[in-house]
């Protein structure tokens, strides 16, 4: 299980469990790495996978529709989808966070397995997320 934030600008700052690049910052558990030079072709790879897995979570079943929350101090939405790959049920918890023309979209994706860490993590992400 693997956890990545892009951080490829000059100047961003995602050490000891603290993000804080392109204005955005908020806490994470420290054991999720950073995507930089040295892993960038991982992650493309991940990422490839992932977004097949979110297609194909899309297609599956909304448990959630969208619903104000706040995040940051923005006025967000959240929705939640559940479906499966191959098999292995899969959730999908996303974020839509609106500052004036700005829109962040944060996703938590788990199976699971492993529901429980990253359902942790997300909240850890929404608790502390704010916009510099």
């Amino acid at each position: 299980m693997g956890y990545a934030f892009v951080s490829l600008r000059g100047g961003c700052s995602v050490a000891d469990g603290t993000y804080d690049c392109h204005g955005v910052g908020f806490s994470y558990p420290s054991s999720w790495s950073a995507v930089d030079d040295s892993n960038v072709k991982q992650f493309k790879k991940e990422l490839s996978g992932a977004s097949d897995l979110i297609v194909a979570v899309v297609s599956a079943e909304v448990t959630h529709r969208p619903t104000r929350v706040e995040v940051g101090g923005l006025q967000s939405f959240r929705v939640q989808v559940e479906g499966a790959i191959r098999d292995q049920a899969v959730t999908f918890t996303g974020f839509a966070l609106v500052r004036g023309t700005t829109e962040y979209f944060l996703a938590c994706v788990s199976t699971p397995d492993h529901a429980r860490d990253i359902r942790q993590g997300c909240q850890q992400v929404m608790k502390t997320f704010h916009v510099s």
